[in-house]
Protein backbone atom coordinates (compact mmCIF):
# COMPACT_ATOMS: atom_id res chain seq x y z
CA UNK A 1 0.00 0.00 0.00
CA UNK A 2 1.37 3.38 -0.99
CA UNK A 3 0.30 6.70 1.00
CA UNK A 4 -0.80 9.45 -2.19
CA UNK A 5 -1.13 12.06 0.51
CA UNK A 6 -1.15 12.55 4.25
CA UNK A 7 -2.96 15.96 5.12
CA UNK A 8 -3.72 17.41 8.84
CA UNK A 9 -6.92 15.68 9.41
CA UNK A 10 -6.25 12.56 6.04
CA UNK A 11 -4.11 10.27 5.13
CA UNK A 12 -4.92 8.88 1.78
CA UNK A 13 -3.58 5.42 1.01
CA UNK A 14 -3.74 3.29 -2.11
CA UNK A 15 -3.49 -0.72 -2.79
CA UNK A 16 -2.50 -1.01 -6.49
CA UNK A 17 -3.23 -4.48 -6.36
CA UNK A 18 -6.12 -4.80 -5.21
CA UNK A 19 -7.55 -1.55 -6.90
CA UNK A 20 -8.62 0.13 -3.16
CA UNK A 21 -8.06 3.73 -2.28
CA UNK A 22 -8.35 4.52 1.47
CA UNK A 23 -8.93 7.20 3.45
CA UNK A 24 -8.73 7.71 7.17
CA UNK A 25 -9.64 10.67 9.19
CA UNK A 26 -6.40 10.88 12.19
CA UNK A 27 -5.57 13.65 14.73
CA UNK A 28 -7.55 15.97 16.73
CA UNK A 29 -10.40 17.03 14.34
CA UNK A 30 -13.20 18.16 16.86
CA UNK A 31 -12.08 21.18 15.61
CA UNK A 32 -11.94 21.06 11.96
CA UNK A 33 -13.98 23.92 10.80
CA UNK A 34 -15.84 24.27 7.21
CA UNK A 35 -13.30 25.36 5.00
CA UNK A 36 -10.58 22.73 6.39
CA UNK A 37 -13.44 20.33 5.50
CA UNK A 38 -13.63 21.52 2.01
CA UNK A 39 -9.54 21.47 1.47
CA UNK A 40 -9.32 17.79 2.95
CA UNK A 41 -12.61 16.30 0.62
CA UNK A 42 -11.25 18.34 -2.83
CA UNK A 43 -7.42 16.82 -1.82
CA UNK A 44 -9.45 12.96 -1.04
CA UNK A 45 -11.33 13.46 -4.67
CA UNK A 46 -8.17 14.57 -6.74
CA UNK A 47 -6.31 11.49 -5.52
CA UNK A 48 -9.40 9.78 -6.51
CA UNK A 49 -9.01 10.81 -9.92
CA UNK A 50 -5.21 10.07 -9.72
CA UNK A 51 -5.52 6.46 -8.38
CA UNK A 52 -9.17 5.33 -10.36
CA UNK A 53 -9.79 2.77 -7.77
CA UNK A 54 -12.47 -0.02 -8.18
CA UNK A 55 -13.08 0.20 -4.23
CA UNK A 56 -12.99 3.27 -1.54
CA UNK A 57 -12.72 2.52 1.83
CA UNK A 58 -13.20 5.48 4.63
CA UNK A 59 -12.15 4.74 7.91
CA UNK A 60 -14.26 7.10 9.75
CA UNK A 61 -13.26 5.47 13.14
CA UNK A 62 -11.54 8.51 14.45
CA UNK A 63 -13.28 10.96 13.35
CA UNK A 64 -15.46 12.98 15.54
CA UNK A 65 -16.32 16.12 14.09
CA UNK A 66 -19.71 16.75 12.29
CA UNK A 67 -20.74 17.83 9.15
CA UNK A 68 -22.99 20.49 9.38
CA UNK A 69 -26.20 20.81 7.41
CA UNK A 70 -24.70 23.45 4.95
CA UNK A 71 -22.12 21.15 3.85
CA UNK A 72 -23.79 17.64 3.58
CA UNK A 73 -24.73 17.94 0.24
CA UNK A 74 -21.65 19.62 -0.60
CA UNK A 75 -19.78 16.34 0.48
CA UNK A 76 -21.79 13.97 -0.95
CA UNK A 77 -22.30 15.52 -4.33
CA UNK A 78 -18.43 16.09 -4.62
CA UNK A 79 -17.22 12.82 -3.53
CA UNK A 80 -19.90 10.88 -5.89
CA UNK A 81 -19.37 13.07 -8.89
CA UNK A 82 -15.56 11.71 -8.85
CA UNK A 83 -16.44 8.46 -8.13
CA UNK A 84 -18.72 8.16 -11.00
CA UNK A 85 -16.20 9.84 -13.11
CA UNK A 86 -13.28 7.15 -12.68
CA UNK A 87 -16.05 4.33 -12.34
CA UNK A 88 -16.15 3.35 -8.59
CA UNK A 89 -18.25 0.30 -8.11
CA UNK A 90 -17.94 0.04 -4.38
CA UNK A 91 -17.71 2.32 -1.24
CA UNK A 92 -17.86 1.34 2.30
CA UNK A 93 -17.77 3.85 5.11
CA UNK A 94 -16.41 2.27 8.47
CA UNK A 95 -18.32 4.69 10.58
CA UNK A 96 -17.05 6.40 14.10
CA UNK A 97 -17.89 5.82 17.31
CA UNK A 98 -20.01 8.73 17.93
CA UNK A 99 -23.19 8.36 17.50
CA UNK A 100 -24.04 11.96 16.50
CA UNK A 101 -20.90 11.07 13.92
CA UNK A 102 -22.69 8.21 12.72
CA UNK A 103 -25.68 10.29 12.36
CA UNK A 104 -23.89 12.92 10.11
CA UNK A 105 -22.44 10.07 8.33
CA UNK A 106 -25.27 8.42 6.80
CA UNK A 107 -26.81 11.88 6.72
CA UNK A 108 -23.94 12.99 3.92
CA UNK A 109 -24.69 9.51 2.66
CA UNK A 110 -28.72 10.59 1.89
CA UNK A 111 -27.75 13.38 -0.06
CA UNK A 112 -26.04 12.14 -2.23
CA UNK A 113 -29.03 10.36 -3.97
CA UNK A 114 -29.26 8.20 -6.70
CA UNK A 115 -25.11 6.90 -6.74
CA UNK A 116 -23.82 4.28 -9.54
CA UNK A 117 -22.14 2.56 -7.10
CA UNK A 118 -23.05 0.48 -4.18
CA UNK A 119 -22.34 2.23 -0.88
CA UNK A 120 -22.73 0.86 2.38
CA UNK A 121 -21.53 1.34 6.42
CA UNK A 122 -19.88 -1.03 8.50
CA UNK A 123 -18.90 -1.35 12.00
CA UNK A 124 -14.99 -2.65 11.33
CA UNK A 125 -12.72 -2.14 8.97
CA UNK A 126 -12.24 -6.03 8.10
CA UNK A 127 -16.08 -6.84 6.92
CA UNK A 128 -15.61 -4.31 4.75
CA UNK A 129 -12.49 -5.39 2.90
CA UNK A 130 -14.76 -8.86 2.80
CA UNK A 131 -17.52 -6.97 1.09
CA UNK A 132 -15.22 -6.06 -1.71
Amino acid sequence: MKIIKELAYLVIAFDEGQRILYNTWVGKNENINKEEIKETILAYTEAVHLCKPVFCLADDTQRVFTYGTAIQKWVAETIAEAYKAVGVEKAAIVMPSDFIAQLSTEQVGEEAGELPYQLRFFDDKATALKWF
